[in-house]
């Protein structure tokens, strides 16, 4: 049961950071006035481009969406199995 439980919160999680990951590409598409599709996210850097050229930190992602007033965040539920003691 524990191991269902930890396959359940496992792909909670991975829910909640492939959201992330979606929502960073379109923020940073937004602010480099690009394609999310043409962009790509590697090493904490937004690359684009077909020569992969760095266009910005994650770091500064962040901040710009935090004193935009929307900051890049995103959720993954898990509802465990209930037992009976």
């Amino acid at each position: 049961m524990a191991a269902i439980a930890l396959q359940g919160r496992v792909r909670a999680e991975q829910r909640a950071a492939a959201r992330l990951r979606e929502m960073a590409l379109e923020r940073a598409a937004q602010y480099l006035q690009l394609a999310p599709e043409s962009l790509t996210i590697e090493n904490g850097i937004v690359l684009g481009g077909e020569e992969r050229r760095e266009l910005m930190p994650l770091s500064d992602l962040a901040a710009r969406s935090i004193d935009d007033g929307a900051p890049l965040a995103a959720e993954g539920y898990f509802d465990p199995p209930t037992t009976s003691l």
